[in-house]
């Protein structure tokens, strides 16, 4: 692990990593303690033209998180099996999973403040 992070590069990727991981399951534990799951109907998308188009049930809420928590780990994978040469290639990809995962927070908050 040491040799992994013997420069600056190296650090700076997986402290992104590190705080992708830390927001996706912080935001997930946030949207466990809102809304449990449960069978009732909540909204999951929201259109600007039509409102609320798209109902589904409770657990639907937290696919978003698990697909961010996925993409981030293939990504963790990627860099560090496959990107060891290119270390600018390997922040960027730490930096890209970081802001998808607060993407993700941004939109799912925004349904839950609009309709919670």
């Amino acid at each position: 692990m040491i040799k992994i992070l013997k420069n600056k590069h190296h650090l700076l990727s997986a402290l992104f990593f590190i705080l992708a991981v830390i927001c996706n399951f912080a935001g997930l534990a946030y949207l466990l303690f809102i809304i449990h799951p449960n069978s009732n109907q909540v909204p999951l998308h929201y259109n600007i033209y039509f409102g609320i188009d798209r109902y589904g049930s409770g657990w639907q809420l937290y696919t978003p998180f698990l697909f961010g928590l996925l993409l981030t780990l293939i990504n963790f994978y990627l860099c560090y099996r496959w990107l060891t040469k290119n270390e600018k290639i390997r922040l960027y990809v730490a930096i890209i999973s970081l802001v998808i995962n607060i993407i993700i927070i941004a939109t799912c908050f925004s349904l839950i403040y609009y309709y919670y």
